[in-house]
């Protein structure tokens, strides 16, 4: 055996293995995603958003498939669940408080964290145990809602913060 053999074989076993996931990944999530448009949809009809509320919904559609923004999904976490640990207030914009009142917005946002986690499986590694801790510290501070716990994060990765402007 060469040493092309050696090194091309285990390369290509890992990347045809890579996209078979990737494909898998994609067709399990599907239905998560298309509840996601349908959601996003519904309350892009509702007349009573904002622009900046409108172009934050528009944005998640946006980037719901992006490759990027799963990489930046971990960084994120990080940095909120210090932030989360020293009871920093979170950086979300105070104007869009009525979005995130809104369950329609809840749900989009874990639709939306599931479909970038299935964009990137690289990411996903990473941000499981990561998203697991954040959970436990929210807990343990007073948030008791999931998707609560995942605005922030999400929000910092997709870029509509300034302050951690990621992907």
């Amino acid at each position: 055996m060469t040493w092309v053999e050696i090194f091309t074989s285990p390369l290509a076993s890992a990347s045809f293995a890579y996209v078979a996931v990737v494909i898998l990944l994609a067709f399990a999530v599907r239905p998560w995603r298309i509840e996601m448009v349908q959601i996003a949809e519904s309350m892009l009809k509702d007349k009573k958003w904002n622009a900046s509320e409108r172009s934050e919904i528009n944005h998640l559609m946006d980037t719901c498939l992006s490759f990027r923004v799963g990489f930046s999904i971990p960084v994120a976490l990080i940095w909120v669940i210090i932030r989360s640990i020293l009871k920093s207030p979170p950086l979300v914009d105070s104007k869009m408080q009525r979005l995130f009142d809104d369950k329609r917005f809840d749900m989009v946002i874990i639709r939306y964290f599931v479909s970038i986690l299935a964009a990137n499986p690289f990411a996903t590694l990473l941000t499981l145990p990561l998203t697991v801790l954040l959970l436990m510290v929210r807990f343990v501070t007073g948030s008791r809602s999931v998707s609560k716990a995942l605005e922030e994060p999400v929000l910092h990765a997709s870029g509509k913060i300034p302050e951690l402007r990621l992907a």
